[in-house]
């Protein structure tokens, strides 16, 4: 799962990549066989977020009334908001999450100052943290999907698949095509050994992007989970052979293997 943990600038509609050391969700070859089971497990790898452009909604707290008061709280915050953003540009991530808290502190209805801060939390390894920071920003503004995106890659982080998986499940109901949603989806109830759950999340996954490699791979492993065996098989044999992995190979062999073809197996795992 490549979690982007963009900054955003109030009316400027963009959010500013920042290198992430957030966990990537792989989810990797989990199957059942005659004579061994393995479980779903995730992979920690640090993965650099893409820079996203989009349209910002305009949060409450900087309607047009309330900055046209000079120094007013409201417009002291989106000021220093704003300042932060900038230092953190420059590298200055210290001073740069100092203005924000203290844009906090004028307006800690500032959506936009919780959102930039949840990013710097979870980049410094404090998901806890971000999941405090972006409950607040979401029970401000609960239908904004970018800030349940980010409320979901906070409670993974923080090993909470459960509410990971409740966060995900709000935001495909609102836009089953959003942040590639489905296929977090998928991997966070395979990792909770919810298999049917994550047969259909796959799908819906790839019915989105059909040529999906890691899409493929791990709905071919819920398959095989659920004794699928032959079905599993046909969607690995779709692949481009660029794309097989040891893994994918893994899960092939042990799909021969549940059907009772061992020669088949050995040669897959060989």
């Amino acid at each position: 799962m490549s979690l982007c943990l963009g900054f955003r600038k109030s009316d400027r509609a963009v959010f500013i990549y920042q290198q992430s050391r957030m966990k990537d969700v792989r989810a990797t070859t989990f199957f059942l066989s005659t004579s061994f089971l393995m479980l779903l497990s995730a992979e920690a790898t640090a993965q650099p977020a893409t820079t996203k452009f989009t349209s910002m909604r305009s949060p409450a707290s900087y309607s047009s009334a309330s900055r046209a008061v000079p120094h007013s709280p409201d417009e002291i915050s989106f000021r220093l908001n704003e300042e932060g953003v900038k230092l953190i540009l420059k590298g200055n991530r210290a001073a740069g999450q100092q203005r924000i808290e203290q844009a906090l502190e004028y307006n800690p209805r500032n959506t936009t100052a919780l959102y930039n801060l949840a990013g710097l939390y979870l980049t410094n390894g404090a998901p806890e943290k971000a999941v405090e920071v972006m409950s607040r920003a979401v029970d401000i503004t609960p239908d904004d999907l970018a800030f349940l995106n980010r409320l979901a890659e906070a409670h993974f982080a923080a090993s909470n698949l459960r509410g990971a998986i409740s966060t995900y499940e709000k935001i495909v109901s609102e836009d089953p095509e959003f942040e590639k949603s489905y296929p977090r989806l998928g991997a966070l109830y395979g990792m909770v050994q919810e298999w049917d759950l994550a047969e259909k999340a796959l799908r819906k996954a790839l019915e989105q992007s059909p040529n999906d490699a890691r899409t493929i791979s791990n709905l071919a492993s819920v398959l095989v989970v659920q004794k699928k065996y032959h079905e599993a098989i046909r969607l690995i044999d779709d692949l481009d052979s660029s794309d097989v992995n040891a893994d994918i190979l893994t899960t092939k062999g042990v799909a021969y293997e549940g059907m009772g073809k061992k020669q088949a197996a050995l040669e897959q795992f060989e």
